[in-house]
């Protein structure tokens, strides 16, 4: 969308500044409401429209001869995901949700020293089948969407503090250490998907452990995996928890000494039926909220430690 040339940049500006606030309301709109996001994990997704001092200085010095079109990141999104993997996913729910003009990728292929720069940009308009006074004022302005893992963003913005835009205005005598904490940083970002991977597989082979300790006698030491696979084994019309208190529990458990899913399954049977009956008194417990009650019942040990971690819970 091209607009009349205007001898103030800064005067255009200002009167689009409503549509582009729109703009940018619109797309994030767009982003969050994607049921295909709810699969990927999202530490942030952000937006602005670029400062007006900023546009000012970027047009004089690109020498834009139409700003408005010409500037393509006045409004600007970005999402900051937590695993690698995460970014081709993103790509393909930009390009569902979006018409792609363009796409700049400075992550595939792009050299370890380069970390503090690494990011996927698309250049995207909103579709052009949307209609309606709500698009027709924005639908054809041109947005930027940047997606970086956290680490990714992390380094980014300590090397924007910096001010260090690139190799050459890096001081000779600190290069080195740039290079290597970089180095570090794209590591530690390949790790956590390599954690990441390890994790799933660990799910699914506690799943077979658990029904084998079952099946066969055996055991299989409590964790966060097998927890969780014994709490969907037993307990599987319950509502499941967040991970984090599922965790939470295996780590409470480990401080009394209950660390294997045998001697878990002892303590659950022996207080299950108290916990239920708790649940009719007006309760509605979750997975984690029936274990926890029947243990608490099963096991002094246990319920000490509750009435030392929790002072306001209900005394069974």
């Amino acid at each position: 969308m091209s607009d009349s040339p205007d001898p103030d940049p800064g005067r255009l500006y200002d009167s689009r500044l409503k549509d582009l606030e729109d703009l940018k309301e619109e797309a994030l709109h767009g982003l969050r409401e994607s049921d295909d996001l709810r699969e990927i994990k999202i530490h942030s997704i952000t937006g602005r429209v670029k400062e007006r001092g900023s546009f000012l200085e970027k047009i004089e010095r690109k020498k834009y001869r139409d700003p408005m079109e010409d500037t393509e990141d006045l409004v600007g999104l970005r999402v900051v995901c937590l695993f690698t993997d995460d970014l081709p996913k993103l790509a393909k729910i930009i390009h569902d949700e979006f018409d792609v003009l363009d796409v700049e990728d400075k992550v595939s292929g792009a050299d370890v020293a380069s970390f503090g720069y690494m990011s996927q940009h698309y250049i995207c308009r909103l579709r052009p089948e949307f209609h309606g006074r709500r698009y027709d004022r924005i639908k054809g302005r041109k947005f930027e969407i940047q997606c970086r893992t956290l680490l990714m963003d992390a380094w980014a913005n300590l090397s924007h503090h910096l001010a260090y835009k690139g190799e050459s205005s890096i001081p000779q005598d600190l290069r080195r250490d740039f290079h290597a904490l970089s180095g570090l940083l794209y590591v530690a970002d390949r790790q956590f998907q390599s954690l990441l991977s390890a994790a799933r597989r660990s799910q699914d082979e506690a799943v077979q452990d658990v029904a084998d300790a079952f099946q066969e006698g055996g055991d299989r030491p409590l964790d966060l995996s097998s927890m969780q696979a014994y709490l969907d084994r037993n307990l599987p019309g319950r509502m499941k928890t967040n991970p984090a208190h599922v965790s939470e529990l295996v780590e409470e458990f480990a401080a009394v000494g209950i660390l294997s899913i045998r001697q878990l399954d002892e303590k659950l049977s022996k207080g299950l039926s108290k916990a239920l009956h708790v649940e009719s008194t007006g309760y509605d417990f979750s997975q984690v909220g029936v274990v926890r009650t029947a243990v608490r019942v099963s096991d002094e040990g246990y319920a000490e430690f509750v009435r030392r971690k929790y002072p306001s819970a209900v005394e069974l």
